[in-house]
């Protein structure tokens, strides 16, 4: 039961990290094309 329990938890949690990851680094992708050279 507690091992199910973490794999569910911790599955989202990986999700979540790659999901801010790429997020962070479209971010600095637009605002280096977007600000003035």
């Amino acid at each position: 039961m507690d091992s199910s329990q973490h794999s569910i938890i911790h599955a989202p949690a990986e999700n979540v990290a790659t999901y801010l990851k790429n997020i962070d680094m479209l971010w600095q992708l637009g605002t280096r094309f977007t600000l003035p050279a």
